[in-house]
This record gives C-alpha cells, structure tokens and sequence, in this order.
C-alpha cells in the first residue's frame, strides 16, 4: 500500500493576518505557533471566521409574544461550594405577566470562592413567550483560589553620604598695571604702479595689471615709547583669483605684455620643437615694459614637442642652482618666470632642464 501523507494549509497567526485569505468550504487553516485552527466556509475572510471545532445546530427560535409588563425576576440563586462544581442547567424563562413590573428579589447569600469547576452543559433554551419576568439564573461554577505572592525581601539600607567640606576658593591675584607704551606710527602706503591695461579693441577689454610682490613690513617698535616701523608699500593688484586665461601657440612665439597673468599652452598636436622668446625689459621697439611681480605660466602638453626659453638682454636664473642662460621645458612640462628686478627673471618648475 502506497505511502500518502496530508498536510493542511498552514502559517504564524501574522502570517495568517496579514494575508487574511477566503478559505474553501471545509478547508482547514491552522496557526503554527498557536495550534489553533479555523474551518474555511468558502465565502468569510480568516479574520471572520471562528476558532476551534465544528458548531452546532442552532436552536429553534421561540414564537414571539406580545409585548407586555416584565413578570418578577426570579431569585438570584445560591453560588455553588468550593470545588469542580459544574454550571447549573439554565433556567426556562419565566410565562409572561400581564401587571406592572414585581419587586425584584433579595440577592442570594455568594457562596464560598474555590477551584473553578468544570463548565457544565448549556441548558435547553425555553420557548420565547411574551416578554415577562426572567426565570432565575443557574448557579456559576465557583472560581479557583488565587496563588499566595511570595514575600518581597528587606530593602537594604542606603550609606550614609560623605561629611567632607568644599575647599576653600583662592583669593584672586592683583591686575598688573597697563604698560604706557605709545603706538608706532602707521608706514606710508607704497606708491606701487598699477599694470597697464590693454587698449580697447573690437569690443574686448584689456588686459588687468599683475599682482606685485608685497613690500616687507617695517620692524616693530621696542614695548614702551618706541614707535611702530613703517609699513611696506602694497604691491600691485593682480589678475582676479581663480582665472588663468589660456593662449594656445603653436608655432615659435615672442612673448608680450598681455601674457601676463595667463597661461601660454604648446598643444599636443604640434610635436616640433618651438622657441619663446621673453623680449628685453623697456619701452623701445622690440622691447616690453614688463612691470616688477610680472607672472609668466608656460605649459608644454603631452606628445607636444621641446620649448627652448629665451630671455633677450636681461639675465633669467634658475631656481635653487642660479644657473642662467636658455631653458628647454619637455612635454608635460610646467614653467613659471616672475619678474624679480628690472633687469632679472626667476624660472621655476618641472621638465625643465
């Protein structure tokens, strides 16, 4: 004989809620985590439907009655010993009266509290007759003796708080007095020149002045009545922060005063070898009156071919070494010359050789 095995339609009481399925007439759902089961009906919802077993027939309800005066209640009947008592059959309900309402009855003496008993069976339900006085109640099983609570233990006694006193607060020191040193004497603001600006064009505007280098700022005045050092001239002002403009050459380039202050980039695409010339310091044909704090930025970009960096009169020195002469900046090479003097340039960067 073949093996079967049944297995109901099963899940938690969450599970259940949540998905809260119409289960088919006589299918069984049970909660695993509460062994308790509901028979499907095929048109209520889990929520609807009731725990437990199979119900009964329903009784057949009375004929109605007419509506009269209630008939007296009956006694409230004696609550039964201590024990498994079962529940008393339920009463029939009382004939209809036709007077007013009787005097309702003394309360019967509560019987004494124990176990509670063993449910009995539920009495036959009378006929519904004219409505009239309520037959007396059965008697309720009695209910069970709670437990004893257990003995709380001693609360334990708290420590006596600590009798040490707060020290005593230092007396404050005496304020020194203020020393009568006069203030020295603000420098003189420096009369640095602004950059020239470019000439007006087709609708550009020229180029801005180059920042100069700050003056240095005169020696303090000695504590007392020693008066304060001179301030530095301020340099000029410079490009805005954050810009560089870009001019692109690719092909060999003399340098002018519009340079200044942007970047000059030798592209990828031009793999010959350039020369750009830094013309001398002056106001004569050839020359260009770059301002001391001139900045120069030279770019030499990947694959692009060797630049050779040439000063005409004045003296361009390396950085560190001081060595002077031409310089040749390799691809992916950086150069920066600042104008120092008037008649002397400082290079800086790498890649350059």
């Amino acid at each position: 004989m073949p093996f079967i095995q049944f297995q109901f339609r099963r899940g938690t009481s969450t599970e259940w809620s949540t998905s809260n399925p119409t289960l088919a007439a006589g299918e069984i759902g049970i909660e695993t985590n509460t062994n308790l089961f509901k028979i499907g009906n095929g048109t209520s919802n889990w929520s609807s439907l009731g725990y437990g077993g199979i119900q009964g027939v329903q009784g057949i309800q009375g004929i109605p009655g007419q509506y009269a005066a209630q008939g007296i209640q009956g006694t409230i009947g004696i609550q039964g010993s201590t024990g498994a008592g079962t529940q008393g059959v339920q009463g029939i309900q009382g004939i209809p009266g036709t007077g007013s309402q009787g005097t309702q009855g003394t309360t019967g003496v509560q019987g004494i509290q124990g176990q509670t008993g063993v449910q009995g069976e539920q009495g036959i339900q009378g006929l519904n007759g004219l409505y009239a006085g309520q037959g007396a109640p059965g008697a309720q099983g009695i209910q069970g003796v709670q437990g004893i609570q257990g003995v709380q233990g001693d609360l334990g006694i708290q420590g006596a708080i600590g009798a040490g006193t707060q020290g005593v607060q230092g007396v404050q020191g005496i304020q020194g007095t203020t020393g009568a040193g006069t203030q020295g004497i603000q420098g003189t603001t420096g009369a640095g020149t602004q950059g020239v600006q470019g000439t007006t064009g087709a609708g550009t505007q020229g180029i801005q002045g180059i920042q100069g280098i700050q003056g240095t700022t005169g020696i303090q005045g000695t504590t007392g009545a020693g008066t304060q050092g001179t301030t530095g001239a301020q340099g000029i002002q410079g490009s805005s922060v954050g810009l560089l403009p870009q001019n692109i050459q690719s092909t060999s380039y003399t340098l002018q005063l519009s340079d200044a202050g942007q970047h000059l980039l030798h592209p990828s695409s031009d793999t010959t070898a350039r020369t750009w010339i830094i013309p001398q310091t002056g106001t004569g044909i050839g020359q260009v009156n770059w301002p001391i704090g001139s900045v120069l930025t030279l770019i030499n970009q990947n694959a692009a071919g060797a630049i050779s960096i040439q000063v005409t009169s004045d003296t361009m020195r390396l950085a560190v070494t001081g060595e002077t002469g031409t310089r040749t900046l390799a691809a992916n090479g950086i150069a920066t010359c600042i104008k120092l003097t008037s008649t002397e340039w400082i290079i800086s960067g790498v890649g350059i050789s």
